[in-house]
């Protein structure tokens, strides 16, 4: 459905030789291409055959299946079953680059025996040429191995995702799994990524456990079995960070529980945004989200304490290794510390501790976070599935067969929601389904489509099904899309259901007609729109039966009647039609069965005529039958009039850019014909394109400065991310201090030893500096260096430092972390709560929780954890560096050319991979929009049979994300092979320059220095590469906090900002005065109210009247000020714009078009603020008739409310949203359409319990059934943002040139009688109170009132005639 062109671009690494797949050479374009200009979508290479999520996702379910033919399916197993080939591999590779690095300590120890004076020149030259080529091997294998490591990684992210959203189709998304949404956006976010970086450590749980045995195996041999003491702190901290591991496992496990719980929360609080604001219940709201977020940090924080520790055990781990060993050997060798035993020893002990100390360690660490995210994928893809009773796909003999249904919900009910359904319908038949609110027609519908848990009975279903729901199901696409809901188009057929669906004239008003975009939900549609454009999908489908829930409560009664005759009669006469409606007027004629449904039973079968002398309660159903007189003409007067109507229509068209504002109403439109011409005022802003405000924001160029500040001020202020970055540099200082010591010691040590040793017999020109691993009896008479103890002490002291600096640079780091993720969640929930309205218009909910979810989960876990790596990196980096230039300060001059080489690299690299990271995380976006659309209609997308092509679209989705993803990865490797290469330049020229300068006599060095820089140095080269590899990476994460900063920043409502307060019992009256109003959504949009000048006096009650677009909502909007309006608009003698939002709309109160509940209890949903007792919120119910209902639930008002009110019907969630206003108590109430998803008893009910709880109050409303309106005092009739009429029904009804008088006129001559009537007997009322209280106010004589009361007497005996 989604139709944004998307070209193929062929990938050129299809194409490139093997040179060009090393060196990345084919990517090198596209990096020439970014550096030149910003980045788009189209310049991305599709990707390669074997990157395609749908291929990827159909080889893991393969062996997914062959999982869960054995007892104790393995998700883990299939998933690393495919790659094993790979993995053996890839884990080949780095055998070759370990074992490499594993020979450079020995190469080392034979050069310095040239510094040491004990080799010649060319053997020192002949070692080093092995060490250069051994890291120039390095160079060229480390990244083909760790760049197919990032692609199975990347492969298992794309297969679980696939494989997750192709189970979700199979699941029930009712009850207990209302948590599926947030549970299956979490894995696709949050779950996945750390499964693909699992991958790229799984090689060293084989290499460094085999890697440390050989290095053990040397030392032993090479030093003294002293030396070995090291491995004791190795083998105490790989238990220690195991079960550090296991902690962290269990703390995962707990936070994403309580993230999906938060995702999940949020998801549902933006679904209602609209309520929420109206309400004013944003803060119950913010401290719910935020007692939920707390929990989360709660197990967050934790999480970060022990990865807090496992930082310190990291930290230390090196040098508490070398001090081991140090100080075992200075106390049990009886040897002198030398620079070889120095170098040898730190050298392996370096491999050790990264292999062992942190590679093996976070192999296993990433292994058990991917553990605990595959475990929860598995448990998602084990649930139980849908037991599909029936195919629901296209059959020679289409039927519906029901015996002896029992059916339940799968959440705790105490009674059946279905008991003993036994009906049949064959081709042809249209079966209606009538009864009042909770009767179980929904819930019918749902069991045919297996949705609903089946106790007994059977349902036999042949054909292909549409299901047309009670809430119209609108994704984000065009209109043209949302009708054809995947099929090919074809133009007659579709012109030929537009019109059927009476959707021409709404196309029309539409900008771009039906290719106009639709917002997500249908935000800028109409309800009567959504609920055609849903019928109109139905009718593309071409299928073979057709559920229908309540379609025409949506529209009025004009477009109802159209709908059933030409829709539901004749378009569809061949087809079975299974119609769940309260408008029984309907079903006349035409109608093979009429099913009356009490309690979950059938109490009534048969037609209309059976249906009306049964003697089943009729209040439920709308009293009139059939006029059987002629009334040809009234028709014929009617006739004329919608002939004139017809030729004005087009002229009252609706400004384009108005149905991006707002949620409208809809009294319908097509069928609506004014026979008053209003002109037309054109205000259109010339070059905006609508469709821009639904493109989801890009920011360009290079990550702004502010963007690390902001981040850093919100963890502890810049002062403390000055301090921390200083207590890194003063940690790293300690710790190469400590390790230069330990040089210049063994140095020392060792020139007084070969002093002490030169006898006689052995001159120094033929001592050999080999004697000192000799015989230990040839030098135990001699002392071993008398100042070891103090060398020791100073080593011990620094060693010491280094740990407790280390300590709380860690502490500190994860502190500011957790402190920063904490606000910047606060801040940007608090302002996407409080922004205007306006925003939710143009931003789809995925849009929104993209920023919720992936973007807050980079900052709680992954940005602590590569700002972390990267600080200590970049230390050791500066550290090596720094020990270089200082030990031979000739290195100056290659460093400053290879450091400005370095800079262009980066800087050239940078202009690419920042736009990438930004498309890439646009491109995300609606990865989540889709998840989310497919939530939403997943009944509708199973009863279709659509989730192949909804499949389809996800891969597309997860492709085109994918171009961006993989290009990322691609460029990252371009860069970390160039800075690899500089590296290995700079070490080629440390090393050979040491040695040149030594044999040319410019440079005086001794071993230990040597030793020391060239440690250094060969652990720069790959360090250093990871270093900008993870500058780049802090730098693209930092996307995430740009995005969360751009949502941080969003302008607010002025909640609490007024100038002035109204007293505490304002309104005290309920008088509305309009003066010069107008409105407009948004500064580009056009004004959708002009010049409104009304005075709604205290206590009225007013009807709004008006087609699509003609202003009815936008009223509403006024006067919550969900923008704010042009002109003033005062209620009880105080302007609305003098005051604060809070002041305005905690004293007003809606009954909303579509029903909205949360997550919860009855109580809170009831009560959010918890401002009321028991008692009231009882007689709020029992006024609603919903108290028995409540109270046969389990907990009562504690009952438990599921997702959007998924355990109630849309008519008691209806009824719910009335008795939240009857317990506010406002002087001004506001009813928007709120009936028109109920029966006509609840109607009747609700009207009545409106008039009784409201009598005193000013009653708006806007209703599509004009019963409910055409008694209230005065009627507004509104086209094109004007008022055309307002004032009393009667008088407007017998005005021929009103919209309210086309209205009545355009119905049946029963139902237009009965509104006559029922407007003349208001009327009357109306005069006779207004003559009593004139008499009352000017105190008339006797003769006087006697004279008035005949004159009263006369205007009734006339409007009765009439």
């Amino acid at each position: 459905m989604d139709e944004r062109v998307r070209k193929y671009h062929p990938n050129p690494l299809n194409e490139a030789n093997f040179l060009s797949k090393i060196f990345l050479n084919w990517i090198s374009p596209l990096l020439s291409l970014g550096k030149e200009r910003p980045l788009k979508d189209e310049d991305l290479y599709s990707p390669i055959a074997d990157e395609e999520s749908k291929l990827l996702t159909d080889q893991l379910e393969r062996e997914w299946n062959k999982e869960l033919k054995r007892q104790k399916p393995s998700l883990f197993n299939a998933m690393f079953r495919i790659h094993t080939l790979n993995l053996i591999a890839m884990t080949f590779l780095l055998a070759v680059e370990e074992f490499t690095k594993m020979s450079f300590p020995l190469l080392i120890s034979r050069i310095l025996r040239y510094f040491e004076g004990s080799a010649t020149f060319n053997e020192a030259l002949y070692f080093a040429i092995f060490i250069a080529a051994g890291v120039t091997v390095n160079c060229v294998v480390h990244h083909p191995y760790f760049l197919e490591l990032t692609r199975i990684g990347m492969k298992m992210r794309l297969a679980s995702s696939g494989l997750l959203y192709k189970k979700a189709f199979k699941l029930n998304m009712s009850g207990a799994d209302n948590q599926l949404g947030g549970q299956l956006i979490n894995m696709l976010s949050n779950d996945g990524t750390r499964v693909e970086y699992s991958v790229y450590f799984i090689p060293h749980l084989i290499i460094a456990p085999l890697q440390s045995s050989i290095i053990i195996f040397i030392l032993a041999e090479s030093i003294d079995i002293s030396i070995l003491s090291g491995l004791v702190i190795i083998f105490l901290a790989i238990p220690l960070q195991s079960f550090l591991g296991n902690v962290i496992d269990k703390l995962r496990r707990i936070t994403a529980k309580k993230c999906d719980r938060r995702i999940n929360f949020v998801n549902e609080i933006f679904n209602g945004i609209k309520i929420i604001k109206m309400y004013c219940w944003e803060e119950p709201f913010r401290k719910a989200v935020e007692l939920l977020r707390g929990k989360e940090m709660k197990y967050q924080k934790k999480l970060f304490m022990v990865a807090t520790f496992n930082g310190i055990v990291d930290l230390i781990l090196p040098s508490a290794i070398t001090f081991t060993s140090v100080t075992f050997f200075v106390f049990f060798a009886n040897r002198p510390l030398t620079p070889s035993y120095i170098v040898l020893a730190m050298s392996y002990y370096m491999r050790i501790s990264n292999s062992l100390g942190f590679f093996f360690i976070k192999a296993i660490t990433t292994l058990i976070a991917a553990k605990v995210s595959i475990k929860r994928m598995q448990d998602f893809l084990l649930e139980k599935e849908i037991y599909k009773l029936n195919e629901l796909s296209e059959a020679d003999d289409p039927h519906i067969k029901v015996r002896n249904l029992k059916a339940r919900w799968s959440h705790d009910v105490r009674s059946l929601t279905l008991n003993n359904i036994t009906f049949e319908a064959h081709q042809g038949d249209l079966i209606a389904i009538i009864g009042s609110v909770g009767a179980g027609k929904s819930s019918l519908l749902t069991s045919l489509l297996d949705e609903l848990k089946i106790i007994s009975g059977d349902i036999d279903i042949k054909g292909s099904v549409f299901y047309v729901p009670q809430e119209p199901w609108i994704f984000t696409a065009s209109l043209r899309q949302n009708i054809l809901f995947g099929k090919a188009y074809d133009k007659r057929k579709f012109n030929e259901i537009i019109k059927v669906c009476c959707l021409e004239e709404d196309l029309k008003s539409l900008s771009n007609g039906e290719h106009t975009l639709i917002g997500e939900k249908g935000i800028n549609l109409s309800g009567g729109q959504r609920a055609r454009v849903s019928v109109a999908r139905a009718l593309y489908s071409d299928a073979q039966i057709y559920l229908f829930d309540d379609p025409l409560s949506a529209v009025d009664f004009n477009v109802a009647k159209k709908l059933y005759e030409n829709c539901f009669n004749k378009y569809l006469k061949s087809k079975i039609r299974i119609l769940v409606t309260h408008q029984v007027h309907h079903l006349a004629s035409n109608v093979s069965e009429i099913l009356y449904l009490a309690d979950g039973e059938i109490k009534f079968r048969g037609n209309f005529s059976d249906l009306i002398s049964s003697g089943v309660n009729m209040d439920m159903i709308e009293e009139q039958e059939k006029e059987k007189e002629d009334t040809k003409s009234c028709r014929s007067r009617n006739q004329s009039k919608t002939d004139n109507l017809n030729e004005t229509y087009v002229n009252d068209s609706v400004d384009a850019k108005l149905l991006n504002s707002s949620h409208f109403s809809d009294l319908n439109s097509s069928s609506l014909m004014l026979n008053s011409v209003v002109h037309q005022e054109t205000n259109i802003i010339p070059e905006y394109n609508e469709n821009k405000d639904f493109e989801e924001k890009r920011i360009y160029g290079i990550m702004s400065w502010k963007t690390y500040f902001n981040y850093f001020r919100a963890g502890g202020g810049l002062f403390g991310a000055i301090l921390n970055f200083f207590i890194y540099l003063l940690s790293q200082v300690l710790i190469v201090s400590a390790d230069y010591w330990v040089s210049f010691w063994a140095s020392t040590e060792d020139r007084d030893m070969i002093t002490k040793m030169a006898e006689p017999k052995l001159n120094q020109s033929s001592f050999v500096h080999d004697d000192l691993f000799g015989d230990k009896k040839k030098f135990e008479s001699i002392k071993i260096f008398e100042d070891r103890d103090r060398y020791y002490n100073i080593y011990c002291i620094l060693i010491a430092c280094a740990v407790v600096v280390g300590i709380i640079r860690v502490s500190m780091f994860y502190t500011l972390s957790a402190r920063a993720a904490i606000l910047m969640h606060s801040t940007m929930f608090n302002k996407v709560l409080k922004t205007p309205m306006r925003f939710f218009d143009i931003n789809p909910l995925g849009r929104i929780m993209n920023r919720f979810s992936k973007d807050i989960g980079y900052i709680d876990d992954l940005i602590p954890q590569t700002v972390g790596d990267f600080m200590i990196v970049l230390m050791m980096v500066l550290g090596s560096v720094s020990v270089s230039l200082i030990l031979n300060y000739w290195i100056i001059i290659p460093t400053i050319p290879l450091t400005f080489l370095f800079i262009y690299i980066r800087r050239y690299f940078l202009a690419t991979s920042m736009e990438l990271k930004r498309i890439e995380g646009i491109n995300r976006s609606p990865i989540f929009v889709h998840v989310n659309n497919t939530m939403s209609g997943m009944s509708i997308i199973r009863a279709a049979n659509m989730e192949e092509k909804l499949n389809e679209e996800f891969f597309v989705h997860t492709d085109y994300h994918t171009r961006a993803n993989s290009a990322f990865m691609y460029v990252n490797r371009w860069l970390g092979i160039r800075l690899d290469w500089v590296a290995s330049i700079f070490t080629y020229i440390a090393l050979f320059s040491c040695i040149l300068m030594k044999e040319w006599n410019l440079l005086t060095i001794n071993a230990g220095d040597v030793g020391l820089m060239l440690v250094y140095l060969l652990q720069l080269v790959g360090l250093f590469q990871w270093t900008i590899r993870q500058s780049c990476e802090v730098e693209n994460l930092m996307t995430s906090v740009e995005r969360v900063l751009e949502y941080s920043e969003l302008e607010t409502e002025p909640l609490d900002k007024g100038d002035s307060k109204p007293p505490v019992e304002w309104p005290s009256n309920g008088e509305i005065c309009f003066n010069n109003v107008s409105f407009k959504y948004d500064k580009n949009l056009s004004y959708v109210l002009k010049n409104i000048n009304i005075k709604i006096n205290a206590g009225e009650k007013i009807g709004i009247v008006g087609r699509t677009g003609a202003g009815k909502s936008s009223i509403i909007q006024t006067l919550f000020r969900m923008a704010e309006p042009d002109g003033s608009l005062i209620i009880d003698e105080i302007d609305i714009k003098k005051l604060s939002l809070h002041d305005l709309r905690s004293k007003l109160s809606i009954i909303p078009q579509e029903p909205t509940l949360f997550i919860g209890t009855i109580r809170t949903n009831l009560d959010p603020l918890n401002q009321y007792p028991d008692n009231v919120l009882w007689d709020a119910l029992e006024q609603v008739q919903l108290k028995e209902a409540i109270k046969e639930m389990k907990d009562g008002l504690e009952s438990e409310v599921h997702k959007g009110g998924s355990n109630l019907s849309v008519g008691q969630k209806q009824l719910i949203c009335l008795a939240r206003a009857i317990i506010k108590k406002s002087k001004i109430l506001i009813i928007d359409e709120a009936t028109a998803n109920v029966d006509f008893k609840t109607d009747s009910m609700v009207q009545e319990a409106i008039r009784q709880c409201f009598k005193e109050c000013t009653v708006i409303t806007i209703a599509h059934r004009l019963h409910t309106i055409i008694d209230n005092d005065r009627i507004l009739c509104l086209s094109q943002g004007r008022v055309v009429n307002f004032g009393r029904p009667y008088e407007l009804i017998e005005d021929e040139t009103t919209i309210l008088h086309d209205l009545v006129f355009s119905l049946e001559k029963l139902e237009r009688d009965k509104l006559v009537e029922m407007a003349k007997k208001s009327f009357r009322n109306q005069r006779r109170v207004s003559m009593l209280l004139d008499q009352v106010v000017i105190n008339q004589s006797n003769q006087e009132m006697e004279n008035l009361d005949h004159d009263y007497s006369e205007k009734i005996r006339l409007l009765d005639s009439n």
